[in-house]
C-alpha cells in the first residue's frame, strides 16, 4: 500500500498537482496521520532529512525514525498482548460454558412453555451453527486486531520441489493421499462395526464372569427383552397403546402417556439404546483420517516453508558481509562471490549468491536478469517477498554506486533484524494466553462438552419423572394468605402440571445430542486451533495443520469422558 502512495505521489507530480515531490509527502502524511501517528511522523521525518547539511545529520536522523517507529510498533504489540487476557476469557465463556449451560436451559424451558427449543432440528442449529458462526466471529475480530508482523513466505501448490498433487513419499516411493486415509477410514468403520455387534472383550457378555473392556451396543430387543416387555410396547397400535385402551383413556391422553413413558424408559442408562461403540469408532477413525489427510498433504509444504524461512534469517546476516565488500570497493560480482565462500553453510549464499554469480559469469547476464529472469535468475523458484524485495533494493542501490549500496544493504540489514525480533517478541508476549487457549479447545472443551452429554439425560430423566408423578403426592404450600393474585389456583396445583407432556417425546434423544454435541467438539477444536495459531504466526499453512494435529486428540479426550461419565450416570441415576 505504501509502494502505492508513492507511485501516486509520483504520478501526481508529474501531472502538475504537486509543484514537487515533498509537497506530495506532506499530504501523504496527514491523510495517513489520521489513521497512524507514527507513520505521519517517520514521513516528517523522512522529509526533514533532507534539510540537513551533512551526510551523518541526515542518517542519523533517519536511523531516529526507523527506531522510532519499531518502538511503536512494539508499544502496539505489548498493548496487544495485554488487551488479549479479556477476549481470550470470552471467547471460553461462549465457547464452552455457554454450551453446558443451554444443555440445562432448554430441555427445561421447553417442558415448561412448550417451545421447541429443545428438539433435535433446534439444537443442531444452535449447537452446529449459531454458536460456532459467534466463535468464528469473535475470533475473526480478535485477529482483525493483531499489529501486522512477520508473514512466512507462502508456498503453493506449484511450487518446485513438491511431489504431484495429493501424493506423499516414502523414501524414493511415491504414494496416493487416499491409500492411508480410506484405509484408517475402511479399518476404523469395520472395527467398529465388529465392537458395535460384539464388544471388545473374552467370553459370553451376557454371562457374569465374562471379561469385557466395551460392552456390545443395546438393542431394541436387549432392552425390552430384559425389562419383559414386547418389541412393538411403544409402537403405535402396540401392546401399551392396548392397555390404555382397556382402561378407557382418550385417545390424547393415551399419546401423552406413551410418549411420557418411552422418553423415561430410554433415557435411563440401563434402557439406552445409542450405538455408543459404532458412534465412537466412527468419530475417531473420521477424526484421525481428517488428521493424516492434512499432515500430508501439507507435510511437504512445511518442510519447504522452514527452509525458506531459514533462508531469510541467513538473509540478514549474509547482507552484512555484502556491504563490508562494497565498502571496500568491490564490485557485486565479487562481494557475492565472497558471500559464497565465506558462508558456505548457508543455504541463501549457495542457492541465491552462488546462482547469481554463475549466471553472471556463465551466462553473460546483466545483475537483475541474474537475479529476477523468469526461465534462469537466481530467485525464480523462491517465494520469499523478504529476499525477492530485498535483492530488489540491493540490484537498484548498486546503479547509484557501491558506497551508496553498501549503506542501504547494512540499513536493510539492520531493519530486517529488527522485524524479526519485533515478531519474536510478540509470540512471547502472547505464548502464555495462546497457550491456555489451546489448552482449553484440546482439553477442557472436550472434557465439558462430554459431561454435557450425560447431563442431559439426567435433565430429561427428571423432568420426565416429574412429569409421571402422582400429583397428589407433590409437596404443597399454602400461599393463599400472601395475598398474590392468582395464589389461590398456584397453591392447588402441583410443578408438574406446568409440564407439556407432549413437549417430552419431542426432545432430542441421548444418542441425537450426542452426535449434535461431537460435531460441535469437532468444529470448536478446528476453529480454536486455527485461530490462535494465527494470532501467534500469520501462518496459515501452519495453523491447519495444527488445527488437524489437534482434531484426533480433542475427539478422543471427548470419547473417554462420554464413557466415564456415563458409567457414572449409570451408577448414580439408574
Amino acid at each position: 500500500r505504501i509502494a502505492q502512495e508513492f507511485r501516486r505521489i509520483i504520478w501526481n507530480t508529474n501531472l502538475g498537482v504537486y509543484n514537487t515531490i515533498a509537497e506530495g509527502l506532506d499530504e501523504l502524511a496527514y491523510s495517513w496521520g489520521k489513521f497512524s501517528s507514527e507513520f505521519k511522523q517517520a514521513l516528517m521525518n523522512i522529509r526533514a532529512s533532507v534539510l540537513e547539511n551533512t551526510e551523518a545529520k541526515r542518517y542519523q536522523l533517519l536511523d531516529k525514525t526507523m527506531d522510532e517507529v519499531l518502538e511503536s510498533v512494539q508499544a502496539k504489540m505489548e498493548q496487544y498482548a495485554r488487551d488479549l487476557s479479556g477476549p481470550s476469557t470470552t471467547l471460553f465463556y461462549v465457547g464452552v460454558l455457554l454450551p453446558l449451560i443451554l444443555i440445562i436451559i432448554l430441555p427445561v424451558g421447553s417442558a415448561f412453555s412448550g417451545s421447541p427449543l429443545a428438539q433435535t432440528g433446534v439444537l443442531f442449529f444452535i449447537y452446529d451453527i449459531l454458536i460456532p458462526i459467534l466463535v468464528i466471529w469473535f475470533a475473526a475480530n480478535l485477529l482483525s486486531s493483531r499489529p501486522p508482523t512477520y508473514t512466512p513466505p507462502e508456498i503453493k501448490d506449484t511450487q518446485a520441489g513438491l511431489p504431484p498433487t495429493n501424493t506423499f513419499m516414502v523414501g524414493k516411493s511415491r504414494l496416493s493421499i487416499w491409500a492411508p486415509v480410506l484405509g484408517i477410514i475402511v479399518l476404523g468403520g469395520l472395527f467398529s462395526g465388529y465392537v458395535h455387534f460384539f464388544g471388545l472383550g473374552i467370553g459370553n457378555p451376557d454371562e457374569g464372569n465374562s471379561l469385557f473392556l466395551l460392552r456390545p451396543d443395546k438393542t431394541l430387543e436387549n432392552v425390552l427383552g430384559a425389562d419383559r416387555k414386547p418389541v412393538d410396547y411403544f409402537d403405535a397400535g402396540g401392546t401399551r397403546e392396548s392397555q390404555l385402551l382397556a382402561l378407557n383413556y382418550q385417545e390424547e391422553t393415551i399419546r401423552d402417556t406413551i410418549a411420557t413413558e418411552k422418553a423415561k424408559f430410554f433415557a435411563k442408562a440401563e434402557n439406552d439404546v445409542t450405538p455408543y461403540n459404532l458412534i465412537f469408532g466412527l468419530l475417531i477413525s473420521l477424526s484421525l483420517a481428517a488428521a493424516v489427510f492434512v499432515e500430508l498433504k501439507l507435510r511437504e509444504k512445511r518442510k519447504l516453508q522452514l527452509r525458506f524461512m531459514q533462508m531469510e534469517s541467513e538473509f540478514k546476516d549474509s547482507l552484512y558481509v555484502l556491504a563490508s565488500r562494497l565498502g571496500e570497493n568491490k564490485p557485486i560480482e565479487d562481494a557475492l562471490r565472497h558471500a559464497q565462500t565465506f558462508l558456505p553453510n548457508n543455504i541463501v549464499s549457495q542457492e541465491v549468491f552462488g546462482k547469481t554469480v554463475d549466471n553472471i559469469s556463465m551466462l553473460g547476464m546483466p545483475l537483475e536478469n541474474a537475479v529476477f529472469d523468469p526461465a534462469y535468475g537466481s530467485l525464480k523458484n523462491n517465494p520469499s517477498q523478504i529476499i525477492s524485495s530485498s535483492m530488489k533494493i540491493a540490484v537498484d542501490s548498486v546503479r547509484l554506486g557501491v558506497q551508496v549500496a553498501a549503506r542501504t544493504l547494512i540499513s536493510l540489514s539492520r531493519q530486517l533484524g529488527n522485524s524479526e525480533r519485533v515478531s519474536k517478541m510478540l509470540t512471547t508476549l502472547i505464548r502464555d494466553i495462546t497457550g491456555t487457549m489451546k489448552t482449553v479447545s484440546i482439553y477442557i472443551a472436550p472434557v465439558v462438552l462430554g459431561i454435557t452429554t450425560s447431563l442431559q439425560r439426567i435433565v430429561i430423566v427428571t423432568l420426565v419423572s416429574i412429569n409421571a408423578s402422582d400429583a397428589g403426592n407433590q409437596p404443597q404450600v399454602d400461599l393463599t394468605s400472601t395475598g398474590i393474585p392468582g395464589a389461590d389456583s398456584f397453591a392447588n396445583s402441583d410443578i408438574s402440571s406446568f409440564i407439556k407432556p407432549e413437549v417430552i417425546a419431542t426432545l432430542a434423544t441421548p444418542g441425537e445430542f450426542l452426535i449434535i454435541v461431537a460435531i460441535y467438539v469437532i468444529e470448536l477444536v478446528l476453529i480454536m486451533n486455527y485461530f490462535v495459531t494465527l494470532i501467534e504466526e500469520n501462518n496459515p499453512l501452519l495453523a491447519k495443520m495444527n488445527a488437524a494435529k489437534g482434531l484426533p486428540i480433542a475427539v478422543v479426550i471427548f470419547v473417554v469422558t462420554v464413557i466415564i461419565s456415563n458409567m457414572m450416570v449409570a451408577g448414580n441415576f439408574g
